[in-house]
């Protein structure tokens, strides 16, 4: 039952974060709302974005700047209840591609 919850939130949150993404030139990967152990036990909104064929990587300040715009988004739409750490990153080398839609770009 969790989670079908996590993953309907996730969807809801995909939806909303999406469109400022791409405008902001990247591309939404992946959304996972979680508790893991790197997180000892706190729930994370983990936003993983990649650069849309620029043949560049993502950066800290890349990640920084989605972090800050989203996260007022994020807060205006209050669809999170409970306290959350919000992490922004890229998908790493062997990351696992989860959107159809990036794996058409790519």
């Amino acid at each position: 039952m969790k989670k079908t919850q996590d993953k309907k939130l996730e969807d809801k949150i995909k939806d909303l974060i999406k469109d400022t993404i791409q405008e902001m030139g990247y591309i939404l990967v992946d959304v996972k709302f979680t508790t893991e152990e790197a997180y000892e036990g706190e729930k994370a909104l983990v936003i993983t974005i990649d650069k849309s064929n620029s043949g560049q990587g993502i950066t800290i300040d890349d990640c920084a700047k989605v972090s800050r715009r989203i996260g007022k988004i994020l807060d205006k739409a209050d669809l999170i209840k409970e306290s959350y750490i919000l992490e922004v990153s890229s998908p790493g080398v062997k990351e696992t591609i989860s959107l159809p839609e990036w794996n058409e770009e790519g």
